[in-house]
Order: structure tokens, then sequence, then C-alpha cells
């Protein structure tokens, strides 16, 4: 398995308070790669930031969150 980069420049993307964009994709399996980081407002008015690297597999039609 070989990872390869697929970052462009500029290339977020923010819904409400979520980033996503797409890093990567596996060279021999169907496994695409995209982080995403999110900042959510808890009770209290603290805010918890989160960070996610998630590997989607076309041909399970699954997503597997890291």
């Amino acid at each position: 398995m070989a990872f390869i980069c697929t970052i462009p420049q500029g290339g977020f993307r923010v819904q409400v308070f979520v980033a996503s964009t797409d890093i990567g994709y596996d060279d021999v399996e169907p496994l695409n790669y995209k982080v995403a980081a999110g900042l959510d407002t808890l009770a209290g008015r603290s805010r918890e930031l989160s960070f996610h690297v998630i590997e989607a597999d076309g041909q399970a039609d699954e997503e597997h969150t890291f």
C-alpha cells in the first residue's frame, strides 16, 4: 500500500463549525482519506476541538473514523 497525498492548496471546505478536505487515497485498495476538524460549543460556553481522519471504503460503502 502506498499513500498518495492529494491536498490542494486552499482546498478546505467549511460547513458550519466543521472543515474537511480530501488528503489522499490508497493506490491499491479502493480507499480514500479525508481529514475533518470541528469546533463545538459545550455547556458553560466552553469549546471542544475535534480532529478526525476518515477512511472511506468505496467497495464496501463504509467509512471508518480514526
